[in-house]
């Protein structure tokens, strides 16, 4: 018997597979950072994957160097995403980070708040 006019399973009937919201699917994408609370890279490290961090804890005004290891992030020096004193290219209060380095004095220990673009 033929299976030519047999049609394939819908998303939903196939085990295991499951709808997520676009949301979800954003988060799946990757974007991580680490950031460490001395200059290359050294000292304590505090690792995010995705997502919106409105305090950084612990780890608040600590951050010395960065490294990006996928997207690109923006910082704030005050949490929930505020700052009174930074001003990037485009005049919106946060410091966008990609790859990897250390931070100018400016930014050096002033890190509050941290979102994935």
């Amino acid at each position: 018997m033929s299976n030519i006019n047999k049609k394939s399973p819908s998303f939903q009937e196939v085990i295991g597979v499951q709808d997520i919201s676009h949301e979800s699917a954003a988060a799946c994408s990757g974007g991580q950072i680490i950031l460490y609370d001395g200059t290359s890279y050294t000292g304590e490290s505090f690792y995010r994957q995705d997502g919106s961090y409105s305090t950084l804890g612990s780890f608040n005004n600590r951050a010395s160097s960065y490294n990006v290891l996928s997207g690109s992030w923006n910082a704030y020096s005050g949490t929930n995403f505020t700052s009174s004193e930074w001003y990037g290219p485009s005049g919106g209060g946060s410091l966008r980070l990609t790859g990897a380095g250390n931070l100018s004095s400016i930014y050096n220990n002033s890190i509050s708040s941290i979102k994935r673009n």
